[in-house]
C-alpha cells in the first residue's frame, strides 16, 4: 500500500510527539478539506465555509489527551484518504442535523410553541414516532393538515404513496427533486445520482443528509440545500432554475404515466 502522507504525519505528531508534522498534517488538511466544505454547504460566504473548517478540524484533529485524533486512521486496513473523507462527512452530517434542530427550535420558540410539542413537532418531520403522549397539550388543538401529495401543481388523482411509487421510473434527477420536494428518503437512488455526477456516492448521500434536515417551509419551495444534492457545482441561480425544470419535467412525466394507465 502507498503511503499516504498525512497519514504518516498525523501518526508521528500522536505517538511521538512530533509538532513539526503535527503542523504540516493540519496544513495539509486543510488545503484537502476547505472544497469538501465548501461543496457540503452549497453556495456559502467565505465566513461560513471557515466556521466549519475549523470546528471540523479542531473534532476530527486535535484528540483529547489519550485519545487518537478521529481523522487518524486507527490500522492500516483501508484507505486513510477514503478514511479522512468518511470522518469528515460524519461531522458535517452530524453538524448539519444539530444546526437544524437549533433552527426548529428557535422558529418554535418565536411562535410559543411549548418545549413538549416542538419535540414531538421535530419528531414527527423527521419520520421518527410523534406519540400523542409526547404533545403534551393541555386542551384539545385543531389536528394539522394532511402533507399534500406533490407540489401545488401536481394533480393527479393520486395518493402520496402512489406517487412515490412511480419515481423509479423517472430519470435520476427528476426522482430526487420531486422526493426532496415530497419530504421523501431519496437515499436509495444516491449511488445511481453520484454515477450521473461522477462523484463518490458518500459525497452525495451527504447532501441528501443535509437537504433533509432543513425542509423547506410548505409553500416556499425547495430550499438551497435541496437543490444542491443534484447540482453542486453551477451557481445557485442556475441550480435553482434546473431543479425547477426538473421538477416541472417529473411531474409532466408522471402525469403522462398516469395518461397511460387510463
Amino acid at each position: 500500500m502507498s503511503v499516504d502522507p498525512i497519514q504518516e504525519d498525523l501518526r508521528a505528531w500522536h505517538e511521538a510527539g512530533d509538532r513539526r508534522r503535527g503542523d504540516r498534517a493540519l496544513d495539509a488538511l486543510y488545503r484537502e478539506w476547505r472544497p469538501r466544505v465548501r461543496r457540503f454547504l452549497a453556495s456559502p460566504s467565505p465566513e461560513e465555509v471557515e466556521e466549519w473548517l475549523h470546528e471540523a478540524m479542531e473534532a476530527l484533529c486535535l484528540p483529547a489527551p489519550g485519545q487518537r485524533p478521529r481523522a487518524l486512521l486507527v490500522d492500516d486496513e483501508g484507505s486513510p484518504a477514503a478514511w479522512r473523507r468518511t470522518v469528515l462527512r460524519n461531522f458535517l452530517v452530524d453538524r448539519s442535523r444539530r444546526w437544524g434542530r437549533r433552527r426548529h427550535a428557535e422558529q418554535a420558540l418565536g411562535e410559543g410553541l411549548e418545549p413538549a410539542e416542538e419535540k414531538a413537532r421535530w419528531r414527527a418531520r423527521r419520520g421518527g414516532p410523534a406519540a400523542a403522549a409526547d404533545l403534551g397539550l393541555t386542551e384539545p388543538r385543531p389536528a394539522p393538515p394532511p402533507p399534500p401529495a406533490g407540489p401545488p401543481d401536481l394533480d393527479l388523482g393520486l395518493r402520496r404513496a402512489e406517487v412515490l411509487a412511480r419515481l423509479p421510473a423517472l430519470a435520476v434527477r427528476r426522482r430526487v427533486v420531486l422526493a426532496l420536494a415530497l419530504g421523501a428518503d431519496p437515499s436509495p437512488w444516491a449511488e445511481a445520482l453520484a454515477r450521473e455526477l461522477g462523484e463518490p456516492p458518500e459525497a452525495v448521500l451527504a447532501r441528501m443528509e443535509a437537504a433533509r434536515s432543513d425542509p423547506a417551509p410548505p409553500g416556499e419551495g425547495l430550499p438551497d440545500m435541496a437543490v444542491r444534492v443534484c447540482w453542486p457545482d453551477p451557481p445557485l441561480a442556475k441550480a435553482r432554475e434546473a431543479a425547477r425544470k426538473a421538477l416541472e419535467r417529473a411531474v409532466e412525466d408522471l402525469r403522462r404515466s398516469v395518461g397511460g394507465d387510463a
